[in-house]
């Protein structure tokens, strides 16, 4: 073989060498990347498994502070009602001119004839829990007995055929709340009344409360209160 033949063959050869080697650091390269996908994904597996048990823990904590909530405000109206029973026995056992004031704090001018509710037989206080109804967000008015608020019915008496007594007269919409029942009006900074549902002219969660003047009715415009109430 001629001298630039061998040379050429050591040429071929050299490459050939280069070439296994770099065909060897390929498949260790795959090799390497293979693993290091397989960690990722077992990284990626263990972050989602932890994701889910944390948002499970999450929903846990959820039910439960939910359950919470219901089981607190079942407790407040539980309490409300009693309180709402036990001032209701109070009322019918105080006459309404020993409590003294109108819901704005003053007193009337004068002294309110107000008819004394008496229970027919002694009742506990479990038993007007469960007779009280409520009626929450309701929407009360005010009126008086002349043409401006009751039209052709202003002669002072109500549709019961009792006649009108300021701040004792409630009308009410009788499908709501029946006529004769024993009501309480409850306001947001804590001020109550006791009164009876014997007139009519609203309708739905509405009330329209009796009192002095057209002027008075006027002043106190329009609110809203909690509304329990007893079927007489």
């Amino acid at each position: 073989m001629s001298q630039k033949g061998e040379k050429y063959a050591r040429t071929i050869e050299r490459r050939v060498d280069k070439l296994e080697r770099d065909v060897l650091e390929l498949r260790r390269d795959q090799m390497e990347s293979d693993q290091f996908y397989q960690i990722l994904c077992a990284m990626s597996d263990q972050r989602a498994a932890a994701g889910e048990k944390a948002a499970e823990a999450a929903r846990r904590r959820a039910r439960a502070a939910a359950a919470s909530g219901r089981r607190w405000r079942a407790a407040v109206w539980l309490l409300v009602l009693c309180m709402a029973a036990v001032a209701m026995a109070w009322a019918l056992s105080t006459p309404a001119e020993s409590r003294g004031e109108t819901p704005g704090g003053e007193a009337a001018d004068k002294p309110l004839t107000a008819q004394v509710l008496e229970p027919e037989e002694p009742v506990s206080t479990a038993e007007l829990v469960g007779r009280v109804r409520v009626v929450e967000d309701c929407r009360i008015t005010y009126y008086c007995p002349c043409v401006q608020c009751c039209g052709q019915w202003a002669d002072g008496i109500t549709a019961t055929g009792e006649p009108f007594r300021p701040w004792e007269t409630l009308a009410v919409d009788p499908e709501v709340i029946p006529l004769g029942s024993r009501v309480c009006l409850l306001w947001e900074d804590g001020r109550e009344l006791w009164c009876r549902a014997v007139d009519t002219g609203v309708t739905g969660n509405h009330v329209d409360l009796g009192v002095r003047s057209h002027e008075e009715a006027l002043a106190l415009g329009v609110g809203t209160v909690t509304v329990f109430w007893e079927e007489g």
